[in-house]
Protein backbone atom coordinates (compact mmCIF):
# COMPACT_ATOMS: atom_id res chain seq x y z
CA UNK A 1 0.00 0.00 0.00
CA UNK A 2 2.72 3.07 0.78
CA UNK A 3 4.14 1.64 -2.90
CA UNK A 4 1.13 2.70 -4.44
CA UNK A 5 0.74 6.06 -2.38
CA UNK A 6 4.44 6.68 -3.32
CA UNK A 7 4.25 6.02 -7.03
CA UNK A 8 0.80 7.80 -7.52
CA UNK A 9 2.62 10.74 -5.59
CA UNK A 10 5.44 10.66 -7.99
CA UNK A 11 2.79 10.79 -11.16
CA UNK A 12 1.18 13.39 -10.14
CA UNK A 13 3.67 15.64 -9.08
CA UNK A 14 5.24 14.72 -12.32
CA UNK A 15 2.43 15.49 -14.72
CA UNK A 16 1.95 19.20 -12.18
CA UNK A 17 5.85 19.67 -13.61
CA UNK A 18 4.82 19.11 -17.48
CA UNK A 19 1.91 21.09 -17.38
CA UNK A 20 3.44 24.01 -15.45
CA UNK A 21 6.45 24.01 -18.00
CA UNK A 22 3.91 23.61 -20.90
CA UNK A 23 2.53 26.43 -20.86
CA UNK A 24 2.55 28.73 -23.53
CA UNK A 25 2.10 32.46 -23.82
CA UNK A 26 -1.62 33.85 -25.39
CA UNK A 27 -1.05 34.79 -28.97
CA UNK A 28 -3.87 36.78 -30.91
CA UNK A 29 -3.46 37.18 -34.51
CA UNK A 30 -6.58 39.40 -36.29
CA UNK A 31 -7.09 40.50 -39.90
CA UNK A 32 -10.10 41.95 -41.26
CA UNK A 33 -11.22 39.88 -44.52
CA UNK A 34 -8.56 39.95 -47.71
CA UNK A 35 -6.52 42.87 -45.63
CA UNK A 36 -3.26 42.82 -46.14
CA UNK A 37 -2.24 44.34 -42.33
CA UNK A 38 -2.53 42.28 -39.26
CA UNK A 39 -2.79 42.43 -35.80
CA UNK A 40 -0.76 40.83 -33.62
CA UNK A 41 -0.91 40.58 -29.33
CA UNK A 42 0.50 38.07 -27.23
CA UNK A 43 1.27 38.19 -23.66
CA UNK A 44 5.33 37.66 -22.85
CA UNK A 45 6.17 34.77 -20.23
CA UNK A 46 8.61 35.32 -17.51
CA UNK A 47 11.35 33.29 -19.87
CA UNK A 48 10.86 35.44 -22.39
CA UNK A 49 9.18 35.76 -26.03
CA UNK A 50 10.76 35.88 -29.86
CA UNK A 51 8.37 36.85 -32.66
CA UNK A 52 9.68 36.38 -36.02
CA UNK A 53 8.07 36.49 -39.51
CA UNK A 54 9.55 35.01 -42.36
CA UNK A 55 9.01 35.02 -45.81
CA UNK A 56 8.40 31.60 -48.10
CA UNK A 57 12.13 32.15 -48.66
CA UNK A 58 13.39 32.40 -45.18
CA UNK A 59 13.72 36.13 -45.09
CA UNK A 60 13.40 37.33 -41.63
CA UNK A 61 10.63 39.94 -42.70
CA UNK A 62 9.95 41.33 -38.89
CA UNK A 63 11.98 40.19 -35.23
CA UNK A 64 11.32 41.37 -31.75
CA UNK A 65 12.36 39.77 -28.26
CA UNK A 66 10.73 40.27 -25.31
CA UNK A 67 11.21 39.67 -21.92
CA UNK A 68 8.13 40.51 -19.97
CA UNK A 69 4.50 42.00 -20.26
CA UNK A 70 2.15 43.16 -23.13
CA UNK A 71 3.11 43.09 -26.77
CA UNK A 72 0.67 44.61 -29.29
CA UNK A 73 1.87 45.50 -33.42
CA UNK A 74 0.26 46.28 -36.19
CA UNK A 75 1.88 44.85 -39.24
CA UNK A 76 1.26 46.00 -42.76
CA UNK A 77 2.10 43.05 -45.06
CA UNK A 78 1.31 45.27 -48.21
CA UNK A 79 4.26 44.52 -51.34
Amino acid sequence: MKNLVKFTTVVAFMFATVAGMAREPKLNLLSAGKAKSVVLTMDASSNGVQVKLMDSDLNVIYSEKMTQGHFSKKLNLKD
